[in-house]
């Protein structure tokens, strides 16, 4: 276990802070990948082929930020829905995009709804963690 009697606790909660603004940044970019099929939106693609981005990019990465919000979050006593949120949105995104055939209406409603739900859970999540964290944090309960 890592031993942080110098750091300070503003470090540790600025870590927290910009590790949960990753999450929430790839929760939008996916946003972006399943609103493009929309022919109202600016980005418009009709090919489907900006789907492949979701198991390709946004899941191992949501998975890699996961591991790090996992040790990071019960490093300092975080939340287990912040700890939890980016293996379920990764999860619910790798279902949406391989269910079903084609490039049906629901697979992107679902997959916009996920996105934006999960987004908005980290934003929540990571305000109430923080205002939690407003004192000193205790580190001896964590160094073994």
């Amino acid at each position: 276990m890592l031993c942080v009697q110098g750091m300070s606790d503003n470090l540790v909660k600025i870590g927290y802070l910009l590790l949960n603004c990753a999450v929430f940044l790839i929760f939008a970019w996916s946003l972006l990948i399943f609103t493009s099929l929309v022919s109202s939106v600016s980005w418009y693609e009709p090919s489907g082929m900006q789907l492949l981005a979701i198991p390709v990019f946004s899941v191992p990465v949501l998975t890699i930020f996961g591991v790090a919000l996992l040790l990071y979050g019960k490093w300092i006593g975080a939340s287990i829905l912040n700890r939890s949120l980016p293996f379920l949105g990764a999860l619910l995104l790798l279902v949406i995009t391989f269910a079903g055939s084609g490039l049906d209406g629901w697979k992107l409603i679902a997959g916009s709804v996920v996105c934006v739900v999960c987004a908005v859970l980290v934003v929540i999540t990571t305000i109430h963690d923080l205002y939690r964290l407003r004192g000193p944090i205790d580190y001896r309960r964590f160094v073994t």
